[in-house]
């Protein structure tokens, strides 16, 4: 088909395994396969330039071990060696995760004979992955005290029952006022977040060694309201 259209230019091929691969063998045999069609399209008289393996590296939201970024490298760059491909990856979430936390401060405690739960300000609108999919985020206290831990369930002030950052988390001692960290927020955090429920986005702080930079204001809520038009009905 594209031979007959000579506006079109087949110059390259992209490939998405999904997300959250945590084995190199998955890359390797995408890659060999690229290659393979590649090659049969260099036959037919195309001149492909690229390859685009795609992202969904695997990162251990859970602690636990994945593959280093070398030997998805090693995976990916052996089928094309040799070849007049250059190779494209996308690995987006493995870059900006980790560097990303949410920072909240306890509101209170509740307790009932089944479960204990930590209320606090931040919620599904700042951090809506573990409502939407039940997606995991380490949490932690920001001061760890001394004492037994608790299974608490992490939630936050709006009125939904989805609205959790994590479920059946072993914390140390913690009362209201003590603020906690949710990490690998850097990915599809900030991004996916909403103003739900007249909920004002949070401010945004850069980070570097002992420098502190404000690089997104909190919004009030005449920021959220700000582009509704009353209307004269």
């Amino acid at each position: 088909m594209i031979k007959n259209f000579p506006e079109l230019s087949l110059v390259g091929l992209s490939c998405h395994l999904g997300s959250q691969i945590k084995n190199t063998g998955p890359y390797r045999e995408a890659s060999k396969r690229l290659v393979h069609i590649a090659d049969e399209l260099q036959d037919q008289g195309f001149s492909i330039e690229f390859l685009d393996l795609g992202g969904g590296f695997g990162i251990s939201y859970d602690g636990k071990k994945t593959p280093p970024l070398s030997e998805y490298a090693k995976a990916v760059q052996e089928p094309p060696k040799g070849k007049p491909y250059l190779l494209v990856i996308e690995p987006g979430r493995w870059i900006v995760a980790e560097s990303g936390i949410l920072l909240s401060q306890v509101l209170y405690k509740k307790s009932n004979p089944h479960k204990n739960f930590l209320i606090t300000d931040a919620s599904m609108t700042e951090l809506i992955r573990p409502a939407l999919y039940e997606a995991y985020h380490p949490i932690e206290l920001c001061e760890k005290r001394r004492g037994p831990q608790t299974t608490y369930d992490v939630v936050g002030p709006v009125c939904e029952t989805a609205d959790f950052l994590g479920l059946k988390r072993k914390l140390g001692p913690a009362d209201s006022g003590d603020y906690l960290w949710v990490g690998f927020c850097g990915a599809y955090g900030s991004s996916m977040g909403s103003q739900y429920n007249v909920r004002p986005r949070p401010a945004e702080v850069l980070v570097d060694g002992d420098r502190v930079t404000l690089i997104r204001k909190r919004e009030s809520l005449v920021d959220v309201w700000k582009n509704e038009i009353l209307s004269e009905y």
